[in-house]
């Protein structure tokens, strides 16, 4: 592929995902506005706690296949067909292994009814083998707009639309339950039914199976270690604290890590593919990546100051009174929404190349900060255990940010030079922002009139500063993507005349 048909096809992803991501992020806050409203935290709580188990059983499942596909860089017939069949294989077995052991977890956890959420969620071991290999062949072929369509309209109808009817009906975290099946049975036969316009008539190759096997052992490891860095504050707080705290932390959190999830739905699936195609030219990348991180730094700190001080606001306002116990963890999470946004693009850069083990060391060191952080905090309720895990992913960003530019053989002047814009903004940002939300908090009752004029206010600061430095180089880069955002449209809408 020619270098102008690579970045042609690499904007046109973050297009299309952009797109999706997009619909998704406002399908999900009405989602979770209308449900929080119905469900109870400690539903959520025994949803969460089910799906501790799911998850973790999900990467042996699978044990990275998936991803060996979209790094690999020439794939025949005999891949597709071996991957197909390790995939279904492994997905069987985890079934059956994970329904009759489900009680064993609820022992352990102590959550009333998670041996039953735990059963009917293991058939997604089964659903998501056909998804996992369809979603890596249209990666691969950076089909990301036929992806993201199917992608936000099977949240909407799994996640939204079958979820929000069964809460009405009174099933309780039933409601959940069913519409994570849906979806994922949407996204299975819809990204199969894509895939397999490209004929595959490959066979089950040994050869086949220990390529895959050489990149996916890493990433399995890498994900193993990866799931207790982000699901071991999860494991404590259930064991430690009980099902409505797990609930009322897992929302904080997942609203913390939106902006996080977001982003990489948006850019670290269309950029590993692609920095993949370019891993051997490290000036080039180091470019590509320094750009990049300057740009996520500016807006991932702007949009965490502002999580941080409108907290209060934004938990009432999209969850409802029910949810007060909600804001304190959240706004301690929202200081480290930034870092935990601030490290995907390092982590896509160290997969892209091939530094899958060294991914998996930097995970493990994750982990063990996130475990003895949230172990230590949990004597101080929802509040400590937020609070080890802010100071969990700001050391962890450092280092992942260290390791990958050093990969790309830039400094630390480098680092420095990347992070100056997002210092100042943030800065002059929250130094005008925290007195003018005490001041609307103290003479205006209304909460969603406090949330407007706040993010009047602290747009327009954003937007002032913008035209004051629209001169340095982070507003061009800001600009160039945004054209490039703009031509994609201009050049599909040519295309099809």
């Amino acid at each position: 592929m020619s270098k102008f048909n690579l970045a042609s096809k690499t904007i046109k992803g973050l297009v299309w995902s952009g797109i999706s991501s997009g619909l998704q992020t406002v399908i999900h806050i009405v989602v979770i506005s209308v449900l929080s409203r119905i469900l109870t935290p400690e539903d959520y709580g025994i949803v969460s706690a089910a799906m501790l188990i799911i998850s973790l059983s999900n990467i042996f499942a699978q044990i990275g296949i998936g991803p060996a596909l979209i790094q690999k860089k020439e794939v025949n017939a005999d891949d597709v067909t071996t991957a197909y069949f390790l995939s279904i294989g492994m997905g069987i077995v985890f079934f059956f292994i994970i329904f009759f052991s489900a009680g064993l977890f609820e022992q352990f956890i102590k959550i009333k009814n998670v041996q039953k959420a735990v059963q009917v969620l293991s058939f997604l071991f089964i659903i998501g083998s056909f998804r996992v290999i369809a979603y890596s062949l249209l990666s691969r072929e950076m089909n990301f707009r036929y992806i993201s369509n199917i992608e936000w309209i099977a949240y909407a109808i799994g996640d939204g639309l079958v979820a929000i009817i069964c809460a009405l009906l009174g099933l309780g975290f039933w409601a959940l339950v069913i519409g994570s099946l849906v979806k994922t049975c949407i996204l299975a036969i819809a990204f199969s039914s894509g895939a397999l316009k490209q004929k595959h008539s490959g066979k089950f190759n040994k050869a086949s199976a220990k390529s895959l096997f050489r990149f996916s052992g890493g990433f399995t490891l890498s994900n193993c270690i990866n799931y207790f860095a982000l699901n071991g504050d999860y494991l404590i707080t259930g064991r430690f604290l009980g099902g409505e705290a797990l609930g009322l932390y897992t929302r904080a959190y997942n609203m913390m890590k939106l902006p996080a999830t977001l982003y990489s739905q948006i850019v670290d699936k269309v950029i590993f593919p692609a920095f993949s195609r370019i891993q051997n030219d490290k000036e080039k990348l180091g470019k590509i990546y320094m750009r990049g991180v300057t740009v996520t730094a500016l807006i991932g700190v702007v949009v965490s100051i502002f999580f941080h001080l409108a907290s209060r606001e934004i938990i009432l306002l999209l969850l409802g009174s029910q949810w007060e116990k909600m804001i304190t963890p959240f706004s301690i999470l929202s200081i480290g929404m930034y870092f935990r946004v601030g490290y995907k693009i390092p982590g896509s850069v160290l997969r892209s190349l091939g530094m899958v083990y060294t991914s998996a060391i930097i995970n493990g060191v994750y982990a063990v900060l996130i475990i003895v952080f949230s172990f230590i905090g949990k004597d101080y309720g929802l509040a400590g255990i937020s609070l080890g895990v802010t100071i969990s992913i700001i050391l962890i960003f450092f280092i992942l940010i260290y390791l990958s530019f050093k990969a790309c053989n830039l400094s630390l002047r480098n680092i420095l030079f990347t992070h100056l814009p997002a210092l100042l903004f943030g800065g002059i940002t929250y130094a005008t922002g925290a007195p003018v939300i005490f001041l609307l908090r103290k003479f205006i009752a209304s909460n969603i009139l406090v949330l407007l004029l706040f993010l009047v206010f602290f747009v327009s600061v954003f937007l002032l500063l913008g035209f004051l430095f629209r001169k340095t180089r982070i507003m061009k880069d800001i600009r160039f993507f945004i054209k490039s955002f703009l031509g994609t449209f201009v050049k599909e809408g040519d295309s099809k005349q």
